[in-house]
C-alpha cells in the first residue's frame, strides 16, 4: 500500500505525520535507510516493559530464571567495572 505524505518543520528539524493507515501505536520507531534505494524504513520499537517482558519468556524458554540473569549481570558488571563507569546497584534486569 502507498499513500503520500507530507514533509513540515517542526522547529528547525523536518518532520513527517505518516496518513492514518500507517500510524504506530509507538512512542519511538527505529529507522533505517536502504542503500541502493534510498527508501526510509520505519519500525515500530517495542516499549521498555515490552522489552523485558520478552527477555523473561526467552530466559523462561532456556530453563533460565530471573536469580541466573542477575548473577551474570553482577559478574559483568564486577569484571567491566574497572573501564567503565557502572555502579552494580544501578544494573537491574527486571525492573517491574
Amino acid at each position: 500500500m502507498e499513500a503520500t505524505a507530507h514533509v513540515f518543520n517542526n522547529g528547525n528539524c523536518p518532520a513527517v505525520r505518516p496518513p492514518k493507515p500507517f500510524r504506530m501505536g509507538a512512542f519511538e520507531v527505529w529507522t533505517s535507510c536502504d542503500a541502493q534505494t534510498g527508501n526510509i524504513h520505519l519500525c515500530p520499537k517495542p516499549s521498555e516493559v515490552r522489552r523485558q517482558t520478552r527477555l523473561h519468556e526467552l530466559l523462561a524458554l532456556m530453563g533460565l530464571s530471573d536469580t541466573h540473569m542477575q548473577n551474570l549481570l553482577s559478574i559483568s558488571v564486577q569484571v567491566f567495572a574497572p573501564w567503565c563507569k557502572i555502579e552494580a546497584s544501578s544494573m537491574r534486569l527486571f525492573p517491574f
